[in-house]
């Protein structure tokens, strides 16, 4: 029998950066992925990034509210610091979710990525 981890991703929601990353180290190897939101990430150099992304898939949820090629260049933003996975407001509009889309089907095809 094929043993899985989980389908739960670690919510890294604490505000010192140390204890953030000790969790991220000792939990990683038993969840899917690793959530950053705002309290954490605005606190991490690139590479705690990359090392976050080396240990599992990153959730970048910071719910991204703006003009399209701000949202836009927000998301590829985390495409490039490791992240997974991130999340958007629908509110943005169908301008803005049609060129999130294509954003989408372009990172795709360097690897997995959803918005």
């Amino acid at each position: 029998m094929t043993t899985s981890k989980p389908k739960v991703f670690l919510a890294l929601d604490v505000h010192d950066k140390k204890q953030a990353l000790a969790l991220a180290e000792k939990w990683s190897p038993s969840v899917s992925g690793l959530k950053v939101g705002p309290r954490l990430g605005f606190q991490l150099s690139r590479g705690e990034w990359m090392d976050l992304a080396r240990l599992a898939d990153v959730f970048v949820d910071y719910k991204f509210y703006d003009i399209p090629s701000t949202v836009v260049s927000s998301v590829q933003r985390s495409f490039e610091m490791g992240a997974s996975f991130c999340t958007v407001h629908a509110m943005n509009g169908a301008n803005c979710l049609r060129a999130l889309s294509k954003l989408e089907k372009d990172l795709n095809r360097i690897r997995p990525f959803k918005i």
